[in-house]
């Protein structure tokens, strides 16, 4: 099948709107609906991957996802720059900002993708 720039866009497209999701989960304050929001992002048994975590499944991620939260209250996960994609890889940049909209961390993750959610995530800290 040829390649089209038109077929590069909506997979940039669908790239974007996952990584939206993803960026969601953290920011979502409510465990239940933490909990509904990464059951939509992440594949059953997804596997997520940092410095600091190694957490498998939707209960595992939420919990995660609810413990940083619980650590840094008013905290808020950003895109920075632009999502990247290739066959069922995502790649992005991403900060956290305190309440303020200081950045404290900033970090990449990069994702592979099945069935349109993420079935592993890798994360990297940079700062």
């Amino acid at each position: 099948m040829p390649w089209s720039v038109h077929d590069r866009i909506m997979e940039l497209d669908i790239a974007r709107q996952l990584v939206d999701r993803y960026l969601s989960c953290w920011n979502e304050p409510d465990d239940d609906a933490r909990c509904v929001l990464v059951s939509g992002t992440w594949i059953e048994g997804g596997r997520s991957v940092d410095p600091l975590a190694d957490v498998a499944g939707h209960d595992e991620i939420s919990s995660m996802m609810g413990s940083v939260q619980a650590q840094m209250p008013g905290h808020r996960f950003g895109l920075v720059g632009d999502v990247h994609a290739h066959h069922d890889v995502v790649h992005w940049s991403w900060a956290m900002s305190d309440p303020s909209g200081v950045t404290v961390i900033a970090g990449v993750d990069t994702a592979m993708v099945a069935d349109g959610r993420i079935s592993a995530l890798a994360g990297f800290f940079l700062s």
